[in-house]
């Protein structure tokens, strides 16, 4: 399936779970403002297109950036607003 843009927004998820988004084409995939604690590293992997991810507002203890790696991505924008325990976990994994 093939779509601009997914908005989930607002739709109080809880997580993310593994290959959820299997095999779509979509270039913005919108999760902010939800209830995400978890988002399994392999939940994004075969998402093709995919360019804008929004994951802001959430309740992410951890971030794994190897949700971020997936086939078809091109990622430009990702929107990870969150709390700085977070952010400063990302970092240190990317740095």
């Amino acid at each position: 399936m093939r779509w601009n843009a997914l908005d989930f927004s607002l739709n109080n998820i809880s997580s993310v779970n593994s290959h959820v988004f299997s095999d779509i084409h979509v270039e913005k995939l919108d999760l902010k403002s939800n209830s995400i604690r978890t988002i399994d590293t392999t939940a994004l992997e075969r998402i093709q297109h995919l360019k804008q991810l929004f994951i802001n507002h959430n309740k992410l203890k951890e971030f794994d950036p190897k949700i971020l790696i997936s086939p078809g991505a091109t990622l430009g924008k990702i929107s990870i607003i969150i709390n700085c325990s977070i952010l400063f976990s990302f970092l240190s994994r990317i740095f």
